[in-house]
């Protein structure tokens, strides 16, 4: 027959449980029972607290002053002045006390009053297609009024037909003399002849 033992000392398993239960409750019952003095403990590390009133300086806020303002440089370039005073220029003594007239000059102009209009040598072709234009003519008018040689064609209005009409035109108007100081001469100018 075989014998078990049982080992029933303080060594075993649960005694050591049993043991270190029973210290840690009396060890809870001291702690709150004295309370560890943590009234004490808290005193002391905090010190009391004290009330002090601070009286605010109240400060009034200028604002700041505008920045300067830089005015812009304006550069005044110096005039030019360019006299010149001829030195070479022989002065004529003068004779008499009466300015030069100056001379007129009129050139001659059409008559409208007793020449033909436009209308009457406007191509009926040119007409019905539509064509209009100005054409510039240079023409040479003696000192009776009368055209002195063909007219010439300075500028063109771009139809031949229009062109060819206002020669005819140019031929069978009158004109008015040109005149220099005060006497008919013979001269020459440019005028416009208008199909519209």
């Amino acid at each position: 027959m075989r014998m078990h033992v049982h080992d029933l000392g303080w060594t075993s398993r649960r005694s050591i449980v049993l043991v270190s239960i029973v210290v840690l409750h009396g060890l809870l019952f001291w702690v709150a029972a004295t309370g560890l003095d943590l009234r004490k403990a808290l005193q002391s590390v905090a010190a009391p607290i004290e009330i002090v009133f601070l009286k605010e300086e109240i400060r009034e806020d200028k604002p700041l002053p505008p920045p300067p303002i830089k005015a812009p440089s304006v550069e005044i370039p110096p005039p030019v002045v360019d006299i010149r005073v001829p030195t070479d220029t022989p002065t004529a003594p003068i004779s008499s006390g009466i300015a030069p007239v100056a001379v007129v000059r009129v050139a001659p102009t059409v008559d409208r009053r007793n020449s033909p209009t436009t209308d009457d040598f406007y191509p009926q072709v040119s007409r019905r297609r539509g064509e209009a234009g100005k054409v510039r003519l240079r023409t040479c008018v003696g000192d009776d009024a009368r055209l002195q040689g063909a007219p010439v064609l300075e500028a063109t209005s771009g139809f031949p037909m229009l062109d060819e009409a206002a020669v005819e035109y140019a031929k069978a108007v009158r004109f008015t003399r040109g005149i220099v100081g005060g006497k008919a001469v013979a001269m020459c100018f440019s005028w416009v002849v208008t199909f519209q």
